[in-house]
């Protein structure tokens, strides 16, 4: 993500501002989040968050680090640094993450869309080891 600043805030300051991030978010349609989203991050920042989605979801699928990497295009580094990230969430937010993703109507496309990336990665690599060219 964009690098703002490293110059600490006050606690009140950050609280405040994270409060008026969370209160402007929380009340926001798809459409009004996406078009919000534009103002406050650029397109690949919401890349990165939407990489991490799917890293999140396949892990809770159980798919190996190195699978994960292939399938979102990232690296092993990235993946297992997200996967020991997760290990510092408390488990009653993780429940609430999952659940409600779990809620999205079209969960299941997601999930089948990209296993079936991965199954296309992975006939494509075995191809370039086959192929002489």
């Amino acid at each position: 993500m964009t690098h703002v600043s490293r110059k600490v805030l006050s606690i009140n300051t950050e609280n405040a501002l994270r409060d008026a991030l969370y209160s402007s978010l929380s009340q926001l349609s798809k459409d009004k989040l996406g078009r919000t989203f534009s103002v406050l991050i650029t397109k690949t920042e919401e890349l990165m968050i939407i990489k991490r989605l799917a890293i999140l979801l396949l892990l809770k699928e159980g798919l190996t680090v190195d699978t994960i990497a292939k399938a979102t295009g990232t690296t092993h580094q990235t993946v297992s640094r997200i996967k020991l990230q997760l290990l510092e969430v408390p488990d009653k937010d993780k429940k609430l993450f999952y659940k409600n993703l779990s809620k999205w109507k079209n969960v299941h496309i997601l999930k089948s869309t990209i296993k079936d990336l991965i199954n296309i990665k992975s006939r494509s690599q075995i191809r370039k080891k086959v192929s002489p060219f």
